[in-house]
């Protein structure tokens, strides 16, 4: 009778590739996370609720290195970048 051992022997050359195959379904799945919480944020900024932090950190970035005024226009701008950015892998 094969013990465990044997058994976790004969997938010992597709490790690698389950790796990957995990790592890439994570990666998807934080995608799919992404994208909702982005339309919320919209939906603050249109509603001239304050959004998150992070997002205002990226704002300011954006602001000192462009010359953008900061303000609704700029944070619809990167909201809808990262909904751009996102949606081309779901297509």
């Amino acid at each position: 009778m094969a013990s465990w051992r044997d058994l976790l022997g004969y997938f010992r050359d597709y490790r690698r590739l389950a790796i990957l195959s995990i790592t890439a379904t994570c990666v998807f799945e934080l995608l799919d996370l992404v994208f909702p919480y982005v339309i919320g944020q919209i939906l603050n900024v249109l509603s001239n609720q304050p959004v998150d932090s992070f997002l205002l950190a990226i704002a300011s970035i954006i602001h000192r290195q462009t010359g953008i005024p900061n303000g609704p226009g700029l944070m619809l701008g990167l909201l809808v970048g990262i909904v751009f950015v996102t949606g081309i892998g779901r297509a």
